[in-house]
């Protein structure tokens, strides 16, 4: 009887317990069985696509505004600054699969669930052919097991943390892009690089670049190609202060060197050039060569790494083409090589050469040129990059030979200078535009008579 007594008080305390938990459980939440239904779904579901602004105000009181503008993201309030087209997307992914895990009936306890105010509010609007349209929910507090509580349309939700884990508590400065040139300026017409020294500016001219400061002279074409791919890629390597009030401590208000990009819309040709502009200020410290910069127009102080810094600021003579001149063999008739005693000319008859002395402006009589000669000399002149660049005036005291080039037609395609110190028996090769390419002394030059045979 003891025994049965017990029993009977352990059975209606555990009936009276399940009672009162169901009771708290139909006050407070519909469970509901199976998988997670998505909250937005059928007419109402999210299309990701169509996504053009995203607006997220947080309980802190930070409000952003992030927009889609020719197929990119930006954010635009509270200042502009390019973003991670990715990590936008993954809001409106994160929307369309936001599900309900189960319902909380008692509205009445939305201040306990953290939505007076909300920890965030996100809104996403579409814009396109159809009607604009809109996706609004506010975020409440944690709640167990990695869940939280979301309001949408009068309606409050038990859904997974992954959406407010990316809205609520993550940096902003995580959504944004560290690629400091975007993908709008992959068609550069012009780089300008303000250093300390002067300006140092190359434009493109059809499908060649073309050094006009602080000389002007032939780009290198290999050179520039992975100059635009070093733009392309680079990136900062992190966002340090927003808004500063004073760019001095950065050593932003008087840039240490500054480059300017210039590209060509891709949507239209008629559309005004695009500029984009990176600082860079003061060194970040004692023990590193990693500098403060920032985008111009855009106040956001990054740091930018000295290897980054290397290969978007190149030695102004590594942009000059290191091939003396640039013509091309194949389009030279005749030659001149005018030197100290008299002038030598090499006439070509298809693949064969003739040279002769003009003395006095009389030429001798024409015999045939050692071919293999003539071809070094062409690809010496025409081929062969130099082993090192100079710039300055072309030395006269040292010049041993001046070369003409002519086309078929008569006219006159290009002048090499030729130039050799005496001390190191190094060769320069100048092509009028101030900027010697330097050769060892090892190489052959054949300019002297007996080297055609005659």
């Amino acid at each position: 009887p003891r025994i049965a007594r017990s029993l009977f008080v352990w059975t209606v305390a555990i009936a009276a317990a399940g009672a009162w938990w169901m009771l708290r459980a139909a006050s407070v939440e519909t469970t509901e069985r199976g998988e997670p239904v998505p909250i937005f779904a059928g007419a109402d579901a999210v299309d990701v696509d169509a996504i053009s602004t995203i607006r997220l105000a947080r309980r802190d009181g930070g409000t952003y505004v992030f927009e889609r503008r020719d197929g990119r993201w930006a954010q635009t309030e509270p200042f502009v600054v390019d973003l991670d087209d990715f990590s936008m997307r993954q809001f409106a992914t994160g929307l369309a699969a936001l599900a309900r895990i189960r319902g909380v009936d008692d509205l009445a306890q939305a201040k306990t669930l953290g939505f007076e105010p909300p920890a965030a509010t996100l809104t996403l609007e579409s814009a396109g052919t159809d009607a604009p349209r809109q996706w609004t929910i506010d975020f409440g507090k944690r709640g167990v097991a990695g869940r939280v509580f979301v309001r949408h349309a009068q309606a409050v939700d038990v859904v997974d943390a992954t959406l407010f884990e990316r809205a609520v508590e993550m940096d902003p400065k995580e959504w944004r892009s560290r690629t400091l040139f975007p993908e709008t300026f992959a068609t550069p017409i012009r780089l300008r690089w303000v250093l300390a020294d002067g300006t140092v500016e190359v434009v493109r001219q059809g499908e060649r670049w073309q050094l006009v400061s602080p000389l002007k002279a032939r780009a290198d074409a290999d050179r520039l190609s992975e100059l635009l791919t070093a733009i392309g890629r680079a990136r900062s390597d992190g966002f340090l202060q927003d808004q500063p009030k004073e760019l001095g401590p950065f050593g932003l208000d008087r840039p240490a060197a500054t480059l300017i990009v210039d590209a060509r819309p891709e949507s239209t040709t008629d559309a005004p050039p695009l500029s984009r502009s990176l600082l860079i200020g003061a060194p970040l410290g004692v023990g590193t060569s990693d500098r403060y910069a920032m985008i111009e127009g855009i106040p956001s102080v990054v740091r930018v790494s000295s290897g980054t810094q290397t290969l978007l600021f190149p030695r102004p003579e590594s942009l000059i083409d290191p091939v003396a001149s640039g013509t091309k063999p194949a389009d030279i008739k005749r030659v001149e090589i005018r030197g100290k005693v008299g002038t030598i000319e090499l006439v070509r008859s298809l693949d064969q050469w003739t040279a002769a002395i003009v003395l006095d402006g009389a030429a001798g009589a024409a015999v045939p040129a050692n071919a293999n000669k003539v071809n070094a000399l062409l690809q010496l002149l025409c081929v062969t990059r130099a082993t090192e660049m100079a710039l300055g005036g072309f030395p006269k005291e040292l010049e041993v030979a001046t070369v003409l080039f002519f086309g078929f037609d008569g006219k006159p395609l290009d002048v090499v200078r030729i130039a050799r110190d005496p001390k190191t028996e190094k060769w320069g090769l100048e092509n009028g535009d101030g900027a010697m390419r330097i050769h060892p002394p090892t190489i052959v030059v054949p300019i002297g008579a007996a080297d055609f045979g005659v």
